[in-house]
């Protein structure tokens, strides 16, 4: 047996030859794995971290569209509602003038229509206040119309509405076109 044992230790050397071998070729091939893991691993953190920070910024954009959108709209209500405020307080300053002033007023307008013979509608107010007789040719009805001021002209079929409302309804775009650029200009 003597003799086999320089050829058992030569089996084991070159056993253990092998294996420092094969774990030094396993460790390369762990080492170039793991190295390919953390590439890879970076690589995907970087392309999240992109995608994220894109659907980040599409929302702050989207949500900065819907709060510019929620402006626009509030300040248009606020230009919207101070022109509907302002023409009420302007129907009712018409409607208050002097008698006198607001009769030749109220006659301009039946002159306007081109029109005689039909009936007129006056607010209850107008009715106990204004001289009937400036509508000559058309009776005034004992009727009332709720309207701030004006009036209302029935010639058969075919109806005036020269409410002070009704006015100012009619030109309303003009009206709200104009009072906007100058709200506007002070950011209302």
């Amino acid at each position: 047996m003597g003799n086999l044992q320089p050829i058992i230790d030569a089996i084991l050397s070159d056993g253990e030859k092998k294996a420092h071998a094969i774990k030094a070729d396993s460790d390369v091939k762990l080492k170039a794995v793991y190295s390919n893991f953390e590439a890879e691993k970076a690589a995907m953190r970087t392309e999240f971290e992109e995608k994220l920070n894109k659907e980040i910024e599409q929302l702050f954009s989207a949500q900065e569209a819907e709060r510019k959108q929620l402006l626009k709209t509030t300040r248009l209500k606020a230009r919207t509602a101070a022109v509907k405020s302002s023409l009420k307080m302007a129907a009712r300053q018409i409607a208050e003038l002097d008698v006198a002033e607001y009769s030749a007023f109220l006659r301009s307008l039946y002159e306007k229509t081109g029109r005689t013979g039909g009936i007129i509608y006056l607010s209850s107010r107008d009715k106990d206040r204004i001289d009937e007789t400036i509508f000559s040719g058309s009776t005034v009805s004992d009727e009332t119309v709720n309207t701030t001021g004006g009036f209302i002209m029935e010639c058969g079929e075919i109806s005036y509405d020269c409410t002070l409302e009704g006015i100012f309804e009619e030109r309303a775009a003009e009206i709200y076109d104009t009072a906007s650029e100058i709200l506007a200009e002070v950011q209302i």
